[in-house]
């Protein structure tokens, strides 16, 4: 369109090479700016993709990891509860309760886990 009235211009003759010129290097920029949008817009997916990666990797750890620690709190969770429990009378249930309270068997996953 900017062409077309410009060839209408009377002073258009006089300066045609000089404007033809210029046309083409507005049109070459244009088409590069374009393609530097294109590889720019391509670059920002990649990275896009590798952190969502990341985050996913990171969240299924994080699953394995409260699954794993839940279980046994959910188990040791009945101790704390006014029932009558097996193993509740000899010695051994005093031992493992004392460990279990103590928060030792999650840091125990915990660290396990951690490796």
């Amino acid at each position: 369109m900017l062409l077309k009235n410009l060839k209408e211009d009377e002073q258009f003759d006089q300066y045609e090479e000089y404007m033809t010129r210029i046309l083409q290097e507005i049109n070459f920029t244009l088409d590069l700016s374009s393609s530097y949008c294109e590889i720019c817009k391509t670059t920002r997916e990649t990275y896009s993709s590798y952190i969502g990666n990341n985050m996913n990797i990171t969240m299924k750890v994080l699953a394995a990891t409260t699954i794993l620690i839940t279980v046994p709190n959910m188990i040791f969770g009945f101790y704390g509860m006014n029932v009558k429990l097996p193993l509740q009378d000899t010695g051994f249930f005093c031992t493992w309760n004392n460990f279990c309270d103590n928060g030792s068997f999650d840091g125990c996953v915990v660290e396990v886990l951690g490796r």
